[in-house]
């Protein structure tokens, strides 16, 4: 509903503030080219902001420019080293792309950092049984695991930031299951 009026607002006055309104509303309604576009002038103008460099890195991911987003969230990493949401794609990233170690490390730092902590359990859960370590999958299902299964059986479906060929809801993707891709 507001995204008519930030497209207005925008040609008329385009502040930052109002160009990350309309880059997140075309986010939100996956027009991603439309977004980065906005997020890419924002970030140049703003380079030291990780808030906007990770948004930009969801962007590219959900064009399928793995390589683009992967670069862009070690950008933002080393300016914002727990940065969750950053954290979370990265470790989601190197999952998909099959660099256990890696997914493992950032999704550790992830899940005390991240806005949906259920979702970032749900795949260093599976990124842990890929790695033949059972133990620590239980003991991280354990504890988040009922935070998943109840936000399922109430309908739940919420995308973690990832490409979306590969991408995780919490309804259908308990951490026994197969990987969709």
């Amino acid at each position: 509903e507001a995204l008519p009026l930030l497209v207005v607002a925008n040609e008329k006055n385009a502040t930052g503030a109002v160009q990350s309104a309309l880059a997140y509303s075309y986010l939100q309604l996956g027009k991603y080219a439309q977004a980065e576009a906005l997020y890419s002038r924002l970030f140049k103008a703003e380079p030291g902001n990780a808030d906007v460099g990770f948004r930009l890195a969801e962007c590219y991911a959900m064009q399928n420019d793995d390589r683009a987003a992967m670069d862009r969230l070690n950008q933002v990493l080393r300016l914002a080293p727990n940065h969750g949401e950053a954290r979370a794609l990265a470790g989601y990233l190197c999952y998909a792309h099959g660099d256990l170690a890696k997914a493992e490390e950032h999704l550790r730092v992830a899940i005390d950092q991240a806005d949906h902590p259920a979702l970032v359990a749900l795949v260093l859960t599976q990124t842990l049984r890929a790695a033949g370590k059972d133990k620590e999958a239980d003991e991280c299902w354990a504890e988040f695991g009922g935070k998943v299964v109840a936000a399922a059986q109430s309908g739940a479906s919420t995308e973690m930031a990832a490409v979306k060929s590969t991408s995780w809801t919490m309804t259908g993707q308990l951490p026994k299951d197969d990987v969709k891709r």
